[in-house]
């Protein structure tokens, strides 16, 4: 192409210079993809600036086109790339199959950094208002030379920037140390010298420099008074102390249906309140979570750091909190926890949040190529309950803890117990409910209240103004709070958001928290754990205190005093099985952890729970258990407790049955006040009250717990190499990891965060020859494969149930079905099943003789049939689950075998339970496989003998079997299931847990997804129900649920020292 027009000087009468023009923009045009901006080549913007293309039209005749610029590789020109290699003007080239898309990611870090450059549009003189040329740093231009230099003469693979970006991303996902990388790269450049390697990990950091990623230091006064920052940022000691300072495009429209936070009430109606923030589905919601951990791993040593992380909601499910879209903002140094003044290091975050709402930032579009404001909002906080008085200024301790019933929060102070309990739960009830006239069966009193009063921001506002003067920073002495500042302990920072007064949900309940705290509350008054339990000595005294359920009071007999045992407690050999069946429990691989290590049989003891371990336990577990050793009605209302956690956890929750969930959990909570004392009753155990309500109003709980940021700390902690210093280790770590994150988007033929495979992958795609399913299930199969030798039944059984279940020759089998009714009236099936595949062979090699074009090579390979002599594995991996035969896990500490085939109306419904004991591969021609689990399948059609239904759980028999000549199924028509011993019931009996992978999303089809995202593993993942797994029943709410009396007469008291 003719470009010498390019150095002429009188461009507004040229006519070949007007050609020149027209020719670069009609090209330009064509490469913008319908795009009216395009990048300005002229002079003074050097391609670094986005503009209408009638704006570089007359950039181009005003102030001339840069004539350094001969390759329009931004415009639609094939790049031909060349390098100077040790100063020498010898031109290399690249060849042709070279592909590094490192020069794309410096394009839009280009384009991303010079945003804020004024453009005068209106004066387009050559001598005034000319644009300044926003020339890059030099670190960035570096980059940019690494971008398009080879790792050495020749080298087609990689450039230099290249090989560096994937060797620290090596290092990064394989966790070596700075030492060991810095030994390599001495090896590297002793083994190649002409290559030129980086000499240290301290000089690759020069690519954090040049992308921009950086951490600023904040100085705060040890006494957490004030920053110095912004007005202080020059003071040398704090004014309050002496101390010197020395360091919505795709998201399904379902209301009944919550997914994600998009579907809840609180974003619809920030959206209605802030309709301009809404137009651009660009905005970000956020979510902000903050908790402490110590860095050491040595409690004894305690050492508390507090991240601040944001996390985005604008993304799918699938994406929406994965490690790398969390963003660390702040780091609140240690040793010892911010506390109540955490406002005062909040202060940067919450300022950038104003700057956000308020003018916004302008942003790159690496999508669209164009530059847009971007307005950010809060939409509440994530935390632990007590990082929720840090943050909401709610005491959440005391009389008035419950900062959702606010000042009419029902408690009552235990004497022996020393603390306040949580019991008024009947003001949930209706108002004429019986059970609030039913005193002894209570705390002894009736109770005819309201329920609290739900606060809205103004609400909080008008409390807040009663509030006196509140300082920052750790005095000697503490400030009492007045009797009209109720619980309030200062004016949270966030209200400096205009926007907050006006949101619905502030500050989340954390769901896991709550959950781990009831079941340890379980479990230790269960086991009888000292120390632990919740039935002691002192609660008997507080029944005495309140005069109700005498049957478990301190009795007094001359000098001896007894305590009796109650009937939600284990005592001596129930115990001892009770662990026992612990220890014979089995999860599927990467359920749950292996829960034999927190179990002592001999001890008796449970101990080392972690929160996901008792997320398991209490959904799955609990129900199980409780059946076994307590009374009915007792295990009932224990049962009910789990199963509305089990429904409240669901990955899809529906807003109907959260309004049912909210009036289950009231009566389960006044079940569980008639049956344990107060002392149970903890704040934790009464927030459960508050979760439906807050479900509805922010979504499902896995975007709004603390799961994954626990984890997200965890790694932190592996962060800290220094341990002087782990603050500053911390973020250099996280920036270093960010960087690369970033550059792993731009990054191929290598492993990366995005492209990682999940553990338990299948295979990704299988190539569809000519669309039979049967032939191409998605299988990974595992370890070696044994030949395996089947009966003539057993392989004719095999054959025909192949052909039975292979939708694309329907046709054939109502054909011949035809036929059967017509010649064997008296034995159509078993006539159709043994004659079916010889005929289908004939007629498909007659067809393919008459029509060989009607007869592809999946239908004859299919009519053929497979070869005598099968394959047999022992596990294999599909549809994302691991599968084992029966055989193969008997040594393992997990469960895979379990299978589950959902029944149709063919079956009338009725599921199908089985093991696997082998897992066959049908070989056919063409290089054709099936791949079939041959299965025990258990008998669910005896009721009484074989199944046990009921509203919670479904028990199976798996002494009795059915089905035996029909043993196989397809591999990719199974589900996975697991089998826990049932102890309710003699014999082998076993309840069926079914449960959801964890990278299945129940969303209904849009017009568009994300691609190359949406395998994203997602094995950190809480096990969570797709949605809830039984229909729903009825709470059994009686005039009188729980029996009298609950003491055990058939073992002996407890004899106390007195």
């Amino acid at each position: 192409m003719d470009k010498s027009w390019m150095n002429l000087t009188d461009r507004l009468r040229s006519p070949a210079y007007a050609d020149g023009v027209n020719t670069f923009l009609t090209l330009a045009r064509n490469h913008s993809q319908g795009s009216e901006r395009i990048r300005c080549p002229c002079r003074s913007c050097c391609n670094n600036l986005f503009l209408p293309i009638r704006i570089v039209e007359t950039h181009l005749f005003i102030k001339g086109i840069n004539p350094n610029y001969t390759q329009w590789v931004f415009h639609g020109e094939e790049e031909t790339r060349s390098f100077n290699e040790d100063g020498d003007d010898s031109v290399a080239d690249y060849a042709d199959e070279y592909i590094d898309d490192m020069d794309h990611m410096l394009d839009d870090i280009r384009a991303s950094t010079f945003v804020d450059v004024p453009q005068d549009h209106n004066n387009l003189s050559p001598t005034r208002g000319s644009i300044p040329d926003p020339s890059p740093s030099s670190s960035f231009d570096q980059l940019l030379e690494d971008a398009w230099r080879p790792l050495f003469a020749g080298c087609t693979k990689f450039s230099k920037l290249s090989f560096i970006v994937k060797l620290l991303h090596i290092k990064t996902l394989g966790g070596w140390s700075i030492k060991s990388f810095d030994t390599l790269l001495n090896l590297l450049r002793s083994a190649f010298p002409d290559v030129e390697f980086p000499h240290s990990y301290e000089e690759l950091k020069s690519l954090e420099r040049g992308l921009r990623f950086n951490y600023h230091k904040i100085h705060a006064c040890p006494n957490d008074c004030i920053l110095f920052w912004k007005e202080n940022a020059n003071l040398n000691e704090c004014p309050n102390s002496s101390d010197m300072r020395w360091h919505k495009e795709q998201q399904p429209t379902d209301e009944a249906s919550l997914r994600h936070p998009a579907d809840s009430e609180s974003w619809k109606r920030f959206d209605e309140e802030h309709n301009w923030f809404a137009q651009d589905a660009r905005n970000v919601r956020l979510g902000m979570s903050s908790d402490g951990f110590n860095t050491f791993n040595n409690m004894s040593k305690p050492y508390s750091i507090w991240p601040v992380i944001l996390v985005p909601y604008n993304l799918p499910p699938w994406l929406c909190m994965k490690d790398q879209f969390l963003m660390t903002s702040l780091i609140i140094p240690g040793p010892k926890s911010p506390g109540n003044d955490i406002d005062v290091y909040l202060q940067p975050l919450v300022d950038e949040l104003l700057e956000f709402w308020e003018h916004g930032v302008p942003t790159y579009d690496a999508s669209t190529k164009e530059t847009f404001m971007l307005h950010a909002a809060l939409m509440w906080t994530i935390n632990d309950f007590p990082a929720y008085e840090n943050l909401s200024g709610w005491s959440t301790k005391g009389k008035l803890a419950c900062p959702s019933c606010n000042v009419d929060t029902d408690s009552i102070w235990l004497k022996y117990g020393r603390k306040y309990c949580y019991m008024g739960h009947r003001r949930f009830l209706p108002p004429d409910h019986m059970w609030r006239m039913r005193k002894h069966l209570f705390n002894g009193r009736e109770d005819q209240c309201m329920p609290p009063r739900i606060l809205e921001g103004a609400d909080v506002l008008a409390q807040l103004q009663m509030l006196g003067d509140v300082q920052f920073g750790k005095s000697g002495r503490k400030r009492k709070r007045t009797t009209e500042e109720l619980n309030w302990t200062k004016y949270s920072i966030f209200f400096k958001l205009p926007y907050w007064v006006t949101l619905l949900l502030l500050h989340n309940l954390d769901v896991m928290h709550i959950e781990k705290n009831i079941c340890d509350n379980i479990l230790c008054t269960l086991m009888n754990i000292p120390r632990k339990t919740k039935d002691n000595i002192n609660s008997r005294c507080d029944l005495e205190i309140f005069r109700f359920r005498k049957e478990l009071h301190l009795k007094v007999q001359g000098e001896r005093v007894t305590m009796p045992h109650a009937l939600y407690t284990l005592h001596g050999d129930e115990r001892n099985k009770f662990c026992e069946w612990l220890t014979d429990v089995k999860f599927p691989d990467g359920f749950a952890s292996n829960i034999l290590h927190c179990v002592s049989v001999r001890d008796c003891k449970i101990s080392g729970l972690k929160s996901h371990d008792c997320h398991v336990f209490l959904q799955r577990l609990l129900p199980i258990a409780v059946g076994g050793y307590l009374r009915t009605d007792i295990a009932l209302a224990l049962t009910e407790l789990s199963t509305f956690f089990k429904e409240l956890c669901a990955r899809t929750l529906d807003v109907n049955r959260l309004s049912q969930l909210q009036i289950d959990i009231v009566t389960i909570l006044c079940k569980l006040e008639m049956i344990f004392p107060p002392s149970f009753f903890d704040v934790m155990v009464h927030l459960a009250v508050h979760l439906p309500r807050e479900a509805i109003l922010g979504g499902p709980v896995q975007y709004r717990w603390m799961n994954p940021f626990e984890r997200y700390l965890g790694k932190f902690k592996r962060y800290v190499k220094n341990k002087a210093r782990p603050e500053g280790s911390i973020a250099e770590a996280y920036i270093h990891i960010e960087c690369l994150t970033f550059c792993s988007m731009y990054l191929q033929d290598i492993e990366t965060k995005f492209t990682r495979m999940d553990r338990n992958i299948d295979g990704g795609e299988v190539e569809n020859i000519d669309g039979f399913k049967v032939f191409n299930q998605k299988v990974r199969l595992m370890g070696v494969a044994s030949n395996l030798k089947l009966s003539d039944k057993l392989l004719k059984e095999a054959i025909w149930y192949v052909l039975n279940n292979c939708t694309e020759i329907g046709h054939y089998l109502e054909e011949h079905y035809e036929k059967c009714k017509v010649h064997s009236p008296n034995c159509i099936n078993q006539t159709h099943q043994t004659e079916f595949p010889t005929w289908f062979r004939k007629r498909v090699q007659a067809q393919r003789i008459t029509n060989p074009l009607d007869v592809t090579d999946d239908l004859y390979a299919l009519a053929c049939g497979p070869e005598p002599k099968v394959a047999s594995y022992a596990a294999c991996i599909i549809n994302g689950k691991r599968f084992h035969t029966k055989q193969r896990e008997l040594q393992r500490r997990t469960q895979n075998s379990g299978v589950l085939v959902t029944g149709d109306e063919s079956t009338n419904n009725v599921d199908f339970y089985g093991v696997i004991n082998e897992i066959v591969e049908l070989r056919y021609m063409g290089w054709r496989r099936v791949y079939l689990f041959m299965c025990d399948w258990f008998d669910v059609g005896d009721p009484r003998r074989g199944i046990r239904v009921d509203n919670h759980m479904t028990s199976i028999n798996m002494d009795r079997t059915w089905y035996k000549d029909e043993p196989f199924v397809l591999a990719c028509q199974a589900s996975q299931c697991f089998y826990i011993r049932d102890i309710r019931v003699k014999g082998r009996w076993f309840v069926v847990q079914k449960y959801m992978n964890r990278n299945v999303y129940d969303i209904p089809p849009v017009p568009r997804v994300l691609e190359d995202m949406d395998g994203e593993s997602s094995d950190d993942d809480a096990y969570q129900e797709n949605e809830s797994s039984y229909d729903y029943a009825p709470l059994h709410c009686d005039g009188c649920p729980v029996s009298t009396p609950l003491n055990r007469n058939d073992i002996e008291p407890i004899l106390i020292d007195a």
